[in-house]
């Protein structure tokens, strides 16, 4: 994303989500780490969906368990 100014003043944009949003969300922590780990690239989907890349493809998981068993079935290589 590109810098955003007004009259010569930077303007920043940040997200808004609602606490429930957040809440949902924050149930990804501990996959988004395993992910992390095995350098597995991932990414929300608005509003409370996890995307992550394997073998090629892009899945989206509702819940942090549905992202568990996927990372299960990775075995030793996740990207492949």
């Amino acid at each position: 994303m590109g810098i955003v100014k007004y009259q010569e003043h930077k303007v920043m944009f940040f997200p808004d989500f609602s606490v429930a949003v957040r809440k949902q969300r924050k149930q990804f922590d501990d996959v988004k780490k395993r992910l992390q780990v095995l350098n597995v690239p991932y990414r929300f989907v608005y509003p409370a969906k996890l995307s992550f890349m394997h073998k090629g493809q892009w899945k989206i998981c509702e819940t942090a368990g549905d992202v568990q068993k996927c990372i299960e079935e990775f075995g030793e290589a996740p990207g492949e």
